[in-house]
Formats: structure tokens, C-alpha cells, sequence
């Protein structure tokens, strides 16, 4: 008999991070191994109480990577706090020397699970058996197939129908996306009254919980005003992880500038950095900072032929955005956030994309949820499926989301993809 999914994901909160507290801490030789076992023990019970407590066990796998990054590493702090809780009660002296020696398996942990899960998914979860069948009725919104692939990886298959007779026809329906205007009362009373266990939903709600993306129309217009600036709180996390990254990156920069002058310079003649006027925030224009790769700096638009070969090196590995961190340190940008589009190319956009002004509600990014999400853009039907994704990040915008930004930008960094 198979176990279900849900209790082999609480079975691996349990046993991993017990092995991995007993496994480091034999390393530690002041530690006995009834201490280790009941450390490890109030560690993994306290992970699967903080997780189960929160209902994060069912549908595990059909969270998206920032439900994941929370619950796994919000667990682990809860853990923590429960063995120093532990600790103080019984006195156990030298909480120090045993927080410090045992940082690295609670560092370390998280990832691991997370990792773990992963491949549980793979091997148990994505299969036919698990596959979900979603019914689109009606077609005003056209699905691409970069959104069907994405639904297809998560263990998705839609299936598109025309009439609400074709939705009562089915002999089974669990998911059913209403993609029309002319869907009425009367309808939904007919589908639910022949599948009752039916879950109904519109497209905006669909592309929103299912594709991380806003719908873009007049009949949205309820969910498009909760785009709005970041709450006080929400900005202080973002300014300090902004801070934070570029205090990483600075020495880099340095180190970077010293190596690519001299090569820059014999490839191309011109100044190492340049700027170009940017937009960001409510529409502001802004000098952006870059390595120079073209020839030609003035010109915008990307020619094969007018970018050096070191230059193509840096496009390739993103290397050539690292001076934006000094954007960021000024207050232009963001770490992450809506592109910072070209100032001629916006006008257009703002002209020609409903609710296009809606993604300067906070400041550009050097990386952001639209490029992590999406290809590179090349034409008006591009910036308007990016806008989609940078209103989703705007309106639900979390440490977590900026976390998994952060892990996709290195993934698109890894698999030299556009930006």
C-alpha cells in the first residue's frame, strides 16, 4: 500500500533533520548521544507540529517555491526557539559553544529538505495518476503556450471547452476556469447542480493563484486597484535586503572593474561605464549604470555586430548589470522590481498597454519577477504579458517572493537566458 504524499513529506520533516543534528553533532565530540537524540528530536517534532499546525502538509506540492522557502525555513527558526526553550528549562548551561557548533546543520537544513521534497516530487508526484484536469469554458483570454507548458510542469492538462452544455456533458469535472463574459447565474447553478464538488473559478483568479500574473482588463479592475506602494514595514525588508546584497556585491565590483578595464579598453575605445536614461518610479527618469559592451553607446538598440567579444561575454553571464548596485545604493532601484525600461520605449507602452502606468507604483529593479517569469521582450505583446507578472510581484510582493527571485535569477544566470 502506498503511503500518501502528505505523510511522506512529514516523514521526511521528521527523519532528515533528526539524521543530519545527530550526524554533525558526533563531530563534536563534548556532545553525548542521549543529548544529541533528544535535541534532534524536539528539532524534527517541533518542524512537523509548526508545519502541520499551518496545513502545509496537504497540496504540498501544488505550492508555488515561495510558500516552500517560508514554511521551510519558518519552521527551522520555530525549532530553534523551541530548543532554546528547552535549554532554559532545564538549565542546560554553555548555550553558546552549542548555538555556534550546531549552526551550520540548522543552516543547512532547510535546504536540505527542501531539496529532498524536490525529489519527491519528481519521483512520486509528476505522473499521470496525479495529473489534474482543468476545463477552460470559453476562450477571451488565449492562452500561450509558454502558460500551457508551465501548467503542464506543474502536473496541469487543460482542456478547453465552448458551451456550458459541454461542462454538464462531462461525466466528471473538478476544476473548471471561466474564460467568458456571458457566463450567467443560471450556468453556474446548471454545472454545480450536475458536478457538485465542483471548483469554479474566474480567469483573473486563475492566472493569479495558477500563472503568478494579473489579469489585464476593465472587468479586473477590483484586483488591479490592489496594486499599491509597499507598506512602511514591506519597504524597510526591501531597503535592508537591498543594502545587504549590495554589501556583497561591492568588493566584487571592485575586482571586477580592475579585470575588465584593460580589457575593455584594447577591445573597444570609450569610457569602461555608461549611463542611459532609465524610468523607475512614478514615471522618473534616471541615469542607469552599466559595463559598456557596444561600440557604440549611444545607440540603443542590441546589434550583434556592435557588441565587442568580451562584451558578449558580459551580456551572456549578466556581469555587465553589477554596476547597477550603485542605482540601487542611490535609491533609484531596487535589488528586484519592474524592469527599468528605456524612456522612448515607455512612452509607447503607456500609450499603448491599458494599465501600463500601474508598474511605476514602486521603484525598478535589476532583476524582477516579469524576467525570472518571462523571455526576453521583443515586441508590444511581450511587455504587456511582463506587465502582467510585475503587477502580480507589486501587489503580492513578500520576503519569500523575493527570495525565490534571488534563486531564479541565478538559475537564469546559470542557463545563460536574457534578463
Amino acid at each position: 500500500m502506498k503511503l500518501p504524499l502528505s505523510i511522506l513529506i512529514l516523514l521526511t520533516d521528521l527523519i532528515i533533520p533528526f539524521l543530519l543534528i545527530n550526524i554533525f553533532g558526533d563531530f563534536q565530540e563534548k556532545y553525548t548521544k542521549t543529548f544529541l537524540f533528544t535535541i534532534s528530536l524536539i528539532f524534527s517534532i517541533s518542524i512537523v507540529l509548526y508545519t502541520a499546525i499551518l496545513n502545509k502538509y496537504d497540496n504540498y506540492f501544488f505550492s508555488h517555491m515561495d510558500e516552500k522557502l517560508e514554511i521551510a525555513f519558518s519552521s527551522t527558526i520555530f525549532a530553534i526557539l523551541i530548543q532554546f526553550f528547552y535549554f532554559e528549562y532545564f538549565g542546560i548551561s554553555n548555550q553558546t559553544s552549542i548555538t555556534l557548533n550546531l549552526l551550520y546543520s540548522w543552516i543547512i537544513i532547510p535546504i536540505i529538505l527542501l531539496s529532498s521534497k524536490y525529489f519527491i516530487k519528481q519521483i512520486f508526484f509528476m505522473n499521470e495518476h496525479n495529473k489534474i484536469e482543468i476545463l477552460i469554458l470559453g476562450n477571451d483570454y488565449k492562452f500561450t503556450s509558454y502558460e500551457t507548458n508551465r501548467l503542464i510542469a506543474q502536473n496541469f492538462l487543460l482542456r478547453e471547452l465552448n458551451t456550458t452544455q459541454e461542462v454538464i456533458n462531462e461525466n466528471e469535472v473538478n476544476y473548471l476556469v471561466i474564460n467568458k463574459q456571458d457566463f450567467s447565474v443560471d450556468d453556474k447553478i446548471k454545472i454545480e447542480n450536475k458536478h457538485k464538488y465542483v471548483n469554479i473559478l474566474t480567469i483573473p483568479i486563475f492566472l493569479e493563484k495558477y500563472l503568478r500574473k494579473l489579469y489585464i482588463s476593465d472587468s479586473n479592475i477590483n484586483m488591479l486597484l490592489q496594486v499599491k506602494p509597499y507598506s512602511w514595514n514591506q519597504y524597510f525588508i526591501k531597503r535592508s535586503v537591498d543594502y545587504l546584497i549590495c554589501l556583497l556585491v561591492l568588493p566584487l565590483f571592485f575586482i571586477f572593474i580592475l579585470l575588465f578595464t584593460p580589457i575593455i579598453k584594447i577591445q573597444s575605445f570609450g569610457k569602461v561605464l555608461f549611463k542611459q536614461s532609465r524610468v523607475t518610479i512614478d514615471n522618473k527618469k534616471f541615469e542607469m549604470y552599466k559595463f559598456r559592451t557596444m561600440h557604440n553607446k549611444n545607440d540603443y538598440q542590441m546589434d550583434n555586430k556592435k557588441i565587442f567579444p568580451f562584451g558578449k561575454f558580459l551580456r551572456k553571464y549578466k556581469l555587465d548589470e553589477i554596476p547597477q548596485i550603485f542605482n540601487v545604493i542611490l535609491g533609484d532601484m531596487h535589488i528586484s522590481g519592474p524592469r527599468a525600461e528605456w524612456h522612448k520605449l515607455n512612452k509607447a507602452y503607456l500609450r499603448d498597454i491599458p494599465y501600463y502606468q500601474l508598474r511605476y507604483t514602486v521603484k525598478s529593479g535589476i532583476t524582477g519577477w516579469a524576467q525570472v517569469m518571462f523571455r526576453y521582450g521583443y515586441d508590444l505583446i511581450d511587455a504587456k504579458q511582463k506587465l502582467m507578472y510585475d503587477l502580480y510581484y507589486i501587489k503580492n510582493w513578500t520576503f519569500w517572493l523575493e527570495l525565490e527571485i534571488g534563486l531564479r535569477t541565478l538559475l537564469v544566470v546559470l542557463r545563460k537566458q536574457g534578463i
